[in-house]
């Protein structure tokens, strides 16, 4: 596909590629995303979904709990510290290829019961 055509089909105001986080994002994607465990009876990730905060591009971000016996997330006594990476399919100029917008941010999310 020639560079012409892929920048065509981004959206006029699809914000270009950076790597940027910030409190505001994090409380922005806490009241506009959701989160699930799966599986639901002996959870191995937390699936978060929803607009990105910062390009609002609908994501998917999946985030293991476990790697290796050891829990990945931060844990406090009753969440999880969850760093999420904007996984959109949007095409942001400069992104290289690399999915998403580059935004990440911090999600707390409570612990499985």
């Amino acid at each position: 596909m020639r560079p012409s055509a892929i920048i065509s089909r981004m959206a006029a105001d699809c914000q270009p590629y950076d790597e940027v986080s910030s409190d505001e994002l994090g409380e922005r994607a806490a009241r506009e995303m959701s989160y699930r465990f799966e599986p639901a009876d002996e959870p191995e990730d937390v699936v978060i979904t929803g607009p990105c905060p910062r390009c609002q591009g609908s994501m998917t971000y999946t985030w293991p709990m476990l790697v290796v016996r050891q829990t990945v997330a931060r844990e406090a006594q009753d969440a999880l510290e969850i760093t999420v990476i904007c996984r959109c399919r949007a095409e942001h100029r400069g992104a290289d290829r690399e999915a998403g917008c580059g935004a990440y941010w911090t999600l707390w999310v409570p612990r499985p019961a």
